[in-house]
């Protein structure tokens, strides 16, 4: 294992199977947007409309790059921020439930704090790189096997690709976007996410 933190769990049991320096804080990157994701289903449904916002559009890559003011149902909202991993997305996501990307970051730490995640704390909805937002390869795997009781996000997980619908566009109203997670369908991986920043 060349990860300097590791971590697998038998999820029935919650047996662990291997560990390699589990507690140890480390920076989340895009794997962030699986606890965005969790609060995302737990406040809308499917068919709900969000709104996207300059401040979204500002976002750093990777980006949809929306029209501002555009919308999207939440299940098309879903698919961009765990296939694509659009940062603009987890941005609108986090605008349309909490206004303030503060006030989200409030919930995802409330989140961890009721999972009892002690190396986990969360300053925005992506994972973009801030010292201030970290968490463990043991808090993941707490997040993760939550994610069986949400069955829309591991059916999105579990998705090759996707066609996002876009309401009042001018131009295109679809995008067709591809899991970034190419493990997918391979030798028995399920559904998963992936992440990465320099740091």
């Amino acid at each position: 294992i060349m990860g300097k933190t590791a971590l697998t769990i038998d999820v029935e049991e919650n047996e662990i199977i291997f560990s390699k320096d589990m507690d140890r804080r480390m920076y989340p990157a895009s794997t962030t947007k699986l606890v965005t994701a969790i609060l995302l289903a737990k406040n809308k449904k499917r068919e709900d409309t969000l709104t996207y916002s300059e401040h979204a559009k500002a976002s750093h890559p990777y980006n949809l790059d929306l029209e501002v003011g555009a919308e999207i149902h939440a299940e098309y909202a879903m698919d961009a921020l765990l296939l694509f991993s659009a940062n603009d997305i987890s941005c609108m996501i986090a605008e349309n439930i909490d206004i303030t990307i503060e006030q989200f970051s409030y919930h995802m730490n409330h989140y961890a704090k009721e999972l009892g995640l002690k190396n986990s704390h969360f300053v925005n909805p992506s994972g973009l790189h801030s010292t201030k937002h970290f968490s463990s390869a043991y808090d993941l795997s707490v997040i993760a096997r939550d994610l069986y009781n949400y069955p829309w996000i591991m059916e999105t997980l579990g998705k090759k690709e996707s066609i996002i619908h876009i309401n009042n566009t001018i131009e295109n109203n679809t995008i067709k976007i591809k899991n970034r997670n190419k493990m997918v369908m391979q030798k028995g991986c399920i559904g998963g996410k992936t992440g990465w920043t320099p740091e």
